[in-house]
């Protein structure tokens, strides 16, 4: 069974192969590499180790038990921080650069950077959701274009909000807020469904972290970083040319019937505020195109003709060796942390801080998995195809 802490984290030697002959071996040949060798290997301390894993479980069971987090999301806070702070009682372990890499390769390689980025981004999307921060960019894209042009707002909150919610989700989300647009304006439905569908799909099949750019970037061996970026550039124009002029042409002759019942905004609930929900979702992008400046830097040093595992064990050897201030931007801009952090900023100003209570926060993230786990499965049977 895969795990998220391994003894790879902490940099511990591999004493396993190392035999009785082996040493008989060596103390022939050089005795004073025995003794040499026996100062060095009390050099490493078993107390500082065993601490800090003591530690990590007591973080682990305050998360869960008490804080009420998803065992998921604990399971990953402690193992980035417990691998993150080896180096300080180990300097053999692995560099702060490679820490989410080494996560990801043991919760199983292809499924586990795929699996955790699905699985974070279905609870940040979630919380976004819940909080309703989606109606909130929503309502004020349509008061800025106004109701002649709400169309073309639509259009624009389906390209962002398909970044962190799933497309589904979002639409239904949604619909209240659509079917408002088409009684006050006397307008048929569809001149605000489509464009807002458009501008969910494409982001959805173009722009990370949504399950299809995620597994092809990792297939193909591609920064994520790089994905975005030529997600947005390409992305963007094809919504708008998918955008309320098409839409408009293609509803011609369709007409939907209007539900009866009234849709009534609860204006009891305040909603969070537009600019924090903007930066909230331009976080983790941000992180991760700034960690693709980093490595793309440090990559063009490197000699060409060289194969991708050793263009990768280079590149990574130079962000673990490269000063402090790189090493972060590098650790903070993998897309699993990336995302980790905007879903505890989330959790905290989205969630506590406005009063939801912790089972309730518990609840809205083990939903948010279980349409996510179908996807991962989904996805995990394809790398198998793939493999084979």
């Amino acid at each position: 069974m895969p795990t998220l802490i391994d003894a790879s984290l902490f940099g511990l030697p591999d004493l396993i192969g190392f035999t009785l002959s082996d040493a008989l071996a060596l103390a022939q040949a050089d005795p004073a590499a025995v003794v040499e060798s026996a100062v060095e290997s009390t050099t490493l301390q078993p107390a500082p180790l065993i601490s800090l894993l003591a530690i990590g479980i007591a973080l682990l069971l305050v998360l869960i038990l008490w804080l009420k987090l998803s065992a998921f999301l604990a399971l990953l806070i402690v193992s980035v921080l417990v691998a993150a702070s080896s180096r300080l009682v180990n300097p053999d372990a692995v560099p702060l650069t490679q820490v989410a890499d080494t996560i990801v390769n043991s919760m199983g390689g292809a499924l586990g950077f795929i699996a955790t980025i699905i699985g974070v981004g279905a609870i940040f999307g979630a919380i976004l959701e819940h909080s309703g921060g989606t109606q909130s960019l929503a309502n004020y894209l349509v008061k800025k274009f106004g109701a002649k042009h709400a169309p073309w707002a639509m259009l624009l909150t389906g390209f962002i909000i398909s970044v962190p919610v799933f497309l589904d989700v979002a639409l239904v989300i949604l619909a209240p807020l659509l079917y408002a647009l088409a009684r006050d304006t006397k307008r048929p439905f569809l001149h605000f469904g489509l464009p807002l569908v458009a501008g969910l799909a494409v982001t959805h099949g173009f722009v990370p972290p949504t399950p299809g750019p995620v597994a092809v970037a990792y297939f193909l061996g591609v920064n994520l970083g790089w994905v975005i970026l030529f997600g947005v550039l390409v992305g963007l124009p094809t919504a708008l040319i998918c955008g309320p002029p098409l839409c408009i042409w293609l509803s011609k002759g369709v007409e939907i019937t209007l539900p009866e019942e009234e849709f009534i905004e609860d204006s009891r609930i305040e909603l969070p505020s537009v600019g924090f929900i903007l930066a909230l979702i331009g976080l983790p992008i941000g992180m991760i195109l700034a960690n693709t400046i980093v490595e793309q830097w440090y990559a063009s040093g490197l000699p060409e003709g060289l194969t991708r595992d050793d263009r990768n064990a280079q590149l990574s050897q130079l962000l673990a060796d490269s000063p402090l201030p790189m090493q972060l931007i590098s650790f903070l801009g993998h897309p699993v942390i990336a995302l980790l952090l905007a879903t505890i900023i989330a959790l905290y100003f989205l969630g506590a801080r406005r009063g939801v209570d912790r089972d309730t926060l518990l609840e809205i993230s083990t939903k948010a998995l279980g349409p996510a786990g179908i996807i991962i499965l989904i996805t995990g049977a394809g790398a198998f195809s793939k493999a084979s």
